[in-house]
């Protein structure tokens, strides 16, 4: 959220404004492109770019033109706004600035003049309600409201052109969170322009052949033929909206395609420049390889016949690709995590609730959670099974989100097995069965069922788990079922613990989502769907406690409020997941593995993998990569 700046940062920035535009003066052509220029078919770049083109500081230095990338990832897709290099504070990208108003009820984006796409033609506000109102809400090709286009109190967003390069858009209530859906959470161009010349041949409301033309391609209807080329449905032909020939923002555009590859040159039109005045991207092409088997892509990836890969590759696989690394002319690395735990471990709160049942009420009880987590060795299942890539702590956000405590992390993480029996014993269950199974007031031996998801990967962990708290006198059996089957039975309140991985716990994802899994209302009621479905409709599940409530009251205020309530919301939900331990953790942050050709310049180490949570690879600026000579 933009803030009012004191003179002295104003002057400096003045500053380097002004050395920014000494520098970038006289722009440098793109050898690829001198033939074109010298032969008229393609204006000077100075007139390619836009007046003020958004200028990249390298990641180490001024790269060098020319050469192809050849990738097993998908490509970036540029957007409005985007998180800067450490994933943590938005910065103007497609847009150069942007201004809330009214107190968050209204919120300006100022576009970028002379800004164009691939194609030549001026990106204007006319593209951005064209996005909004003619594809996003029409009713034949969203029958249903997009996820991402937000009804507040019952009523719908607005989006107002100003002039050809202003857009205000307007809420029924401060909408500070559009922003995390505007920098590329989730990888995708929400709010943004779309090409509006080249789609409304194709949109009945501008072309009244438009249905011709559909049944001419061989669709039904015009919008079937639309939905394929600006991408509102899936298809082999079209990759994320850059159908080949659809007019793109990005660094590189489609220009052929086989059913193994598609192959992508640079956007002569690209917005942005180096602090020389050289044009990005420095790279002139790029190929993705549309691989599927995974033994595959491994075998392509260790010898060296892709130059990146930062999708798909597992912990496991780290050493095989350590091992690779000079046959392969590459270097691999531990790409940094963002999930809060590699498995997190759900303990319900209402379990069973009409048979009141000895687990269910031992699971309400704080001690015998805590005594839980205390008796996890999180460093030996950090070295045993991640290799010791990972970071033992409790179930809590990521280290970069705004109010962030290292104190949560802490909680009842560290491995005490002793103190866990004493926890338990001073709860009433010291008595114990001949094979050492603690025995419950009812008589009979205290056994938890841990369900997970078959197709993960968390056997080895929750194995670990187990045995751990096997040693303080629980039993356990762990019960793998399919997604389906365990969601239903989730929902069914006959699950008394399960695991997932803690997702979107990272800063803007955090917020954008909610407060992911640590609000109590999120997806199916993570630490207690019963407590999920009275708060939907009180006339079902479990009443929760009134602290319970209140944290999903302030979580779903989150994407309403400005950055110092945000803070103060994150807090207090990290404090109360750290007090009553609703979810354990296990170990997080793992990440992994990324590859990158060793002569490949300006790759940044200190980037995530490939996550949707900052953008996919948007977070590698990947323009600014270049072969070093």
């Amino acid at each position: 959220m933009r803030t009012k700046l004191s003179f002295l940062t104003i002057i400096c920035l003045l500053l380097i404004f002004a050395t920014g535009m000494t520098a970038a003066a006289d722009y440098n052509e793109v050898p690829m492109l001198e033939d074109l220029v010298a032969e008229g078919l393609l204006e000077p770049v100075e007139e390619r770019l836009p007046e003020e083109p958004l200028v990249i500081e390298p990641n180490h230095e001024i790269g060098q033109y020319g050469g192809r990338l050849i990738l097993g990832n998908e490509p970036q897709i540029e957007s409005n706004l985007i998180l800067n290099r450490p994933a943590t504070d938005t910065e103007p990208n497609i847009i150069k600035d942007w201004e809330f108003a009214d107190e968050g009820r209204e919120l300006t984006l100022y576009l970028r003049k002379g800004l164009k796409w691939s194609d030549g033609e001026p990106v204007t506000a006319d593209d951005y309600l064209f996005q909004f109102y003619d594809i996003d809400l029409n009713e034949e090709l969203n029958p249903v409201n997009p996820g991402h286009i937000e009804i507040l109190d019952d009523e719908l967003i607005e989006m107002i052109k100003v002039d050809d390069f202003t857009v205000r858009m307007e809420f029924p209530v401060p909408f500070y969170g559009i922003i995390n859906k505007m920098n590329m959470v989730g990888a995708r161009n929400w709010y943004g322009p779309a090409p509006r010349h080249f789609l409304e041949e194709y949109h009945i409301d501008y072309n009244e052949n438009a249905d011709q033309i559909a049944q001419e391609a061989g669709f039904e209807t015009w919008y079937d033929y639309f939905s394929l080329i600006e991408n509102l449905e899936d298809d082999e032909e079209n990759i994320e909206g850059y159908k080949l020939g659809r007019p793109s923002l990005d660094p590189w555009v489609l220009k052929q395609e086989t059913p193994t590859t598609y192959m992508y040159e640079r956007n002569p039109y690209y917005f942005k420049v180096d602090p020389a005045g050289n044009q990005l991207p420095y790279i002139d092409e790029y190929h993705w390889d549309l691989i599927d088997d995974r033994e595959i892509r491994i075998m392509k990836t260790i010898s060296g016949e892709f130059d990146f890969e930062a999708w798909g590759l597992t912990l496991e696989e780290f050493p095989l690709l350590k091992a690779n690394e000079d046959q392969g002319n590459y270097n691999a690395w531990m790409g940094e995590g963002l999930a809060g735990a590699e498995a997190v471990l759900c303990i319900n709160q209402s379990y069973k609730p009409e048979e009141e049942t000895v687990l269910g009420e031992l699971l309400q009880t704080l001690e015998f959670r805590q005594a839980l987590s205390l008796a996890i060795d999180r460093n030996e299942m950090n070295e045993l099974i991640y290799l010791g890539q990972a970071v033992p702590r409790q179930a809590t956000v990521h280290p970069d989100t705004p109010g962030y405590k290292e104190e949560w992390a802490e909680s009842f993480a560290e491995y005490n097995p002793e103190r866990a029996n004493e926890l338990l014993d001073e709860i009433g269950l010291e008595e114990r069965t001949s094979d050492g199974w603690r025995i419950g007031e009812d008589g009979e031996p205290i056994s938890i069922e841990l369900f997970y998801h078959e197709g993960a990967g968390w056997i080895a962990p929750l194995e670990l788990v187990r045995s751990y708290w096997r040693d303080i006198g629980i039993d356990v059996n762990m019960r793998a079922v399919g997604a389906g089957v365990l969601f239903e039975r989730v929902n069914a309140y006959e699950v008394p613990v399960f695991a997932w991985v803690l997702d979107r716990v990272h800063g803007p994802s955090f917020v954008e989502s909610n407060g992911s899994w640590l609000n109590p209302e999120f997806w199916f009621g993570p630490i207690s769907p019963a407590w999920e479905d009275w708060l939907i409709n009180p006339d079902t599940g479990v009443e929760p406690p009134d602290l319970v409530k209140e944290l999903v009251d302030i979580a779903n205020e989150m994407q309403f409020v400005d950055q110092d309530r945000q803070k103060e919301i994150v807090q207090t939900i990290g404090d109360a997941y750290s007090e009553n331990l609703w979810m354990i953790g296990t170990v997080g942050l793992a990440g992994t593995p990324i590859v990158a050709k060793k002569d490949l310049g300006n790759v940044r180490e200190d980037a995530y993998p490939d996550n949707i949570d900052v953008g996919g690879l948007r977070n590698h600026w990947m323009e600014q990569w270049y072969w070093k000579q």
